[in-house]
């Protein structure tokens, strides 16, 4: 069980003011990287959920990037401008539209994990295993919320 430490406590607030830092940072690095590539984090998103799914319908898009399906129709009309992934028919759903990833999507999608993966060799690549390890046992507890009390 860990011990819950008390606000005032300089390490805590240390620890809770560089959790704020690092997102700042990696946000910083992640736009900027997108912005050469003419994305936003949103369109990227879209990207990488169907890189990793496949084909999905708006509705399913929309609930795992947790917005309004009026946005994915907006994000989904500005990549298929650009080329990024085309709209077609359901196969069994004459209702439903399929998004899917374009030739180029893929591409970008395939990038994306490249560029990932360099990044965090970058990064973290010196870091010790086991402080990686307690570094993603403390961010689950941050994402989490999760308290052992």
């Amino acid at each position: 069980m860990y011990r819950r430490h008390r606000v005032s406590d300089d390490t805590t607030l240390a620890a809770f003011d560089k959790a704020f830092e690092l997102v700042t940072h990696v946000a910083e690095l992640m736009q900027e990287a997108l912005a050469q590539r003419g994305l936003t984090t949103p369109k990227a998103q879209v990207i990488f959920a169907l890189h990793h799914e496949g084909p999905q319908v708006q509705r399913k898009l929309s609930e795992a990037l947790r917005c309004t399906p009026r946005h994915v129709t907006a994000l989904i009309d500005n990549l298929s401008e650009a080329g990024f992934v085309a709209r077609g028919p359901h196969p069994t759903d004459r209702r439903a539209t399929l998004v899917t990833l374009t030739q180029q999507g893929v591409e970008a999608a395939e990038r994306m994990v490249r560029e990932r993966e360099k990044s965090a060799e970058e990064l973290l690549g010196e870091v010790p295993e086991d402080q990686l390890k307690a570094f993603i046992a403390v961010a689950d507890r941050f994402i989490g919320g999760q308290s052992d009390e």
